[in-house]
């Protein structure tokens, strides 16, 4: 069991952890699929402070046509990257 708590390195990435927290749909944290920031930040950094190793992102929408719903983030969209990145750091 200790084990689960040992760091470990996957490829380059080294994580602290082995605790992995699966891709879900974050509903909500979306409007037109344009993210909304305090939303999935918040979410995100619960997991990281409750002790998750590696977070794996979850359902996002590659065009127009793929969003199941409407609060589903688009990475398709202009400002993605600069909307992800105070979640990626």
């Amino acid at each position: 069991m200790k084990k689960i708590f040992e760091p470990i390195k996957l490829g380059n990435l080294h994580i602290k952890n082995r605790l992995v927290r699966s891709a879900t749909y974050e509903h909500g944290v979306a409007e037109n699929g344009i993210i909304i920031p305090p939303a999935l930040l918040d979410i995100n950094r619960e997991l990281a402070q409750g002790g998750v190793g590696l977070i794996i992102t979850g359902m996002m929408a590659v065009n127009d046509t793929a969003p199941l719903r409407h609060t589903m983030i688009r990475i398709d969209l202009p400002n993605f990257v600069d909307d992800y990145l105070p979640i990626t750091q």
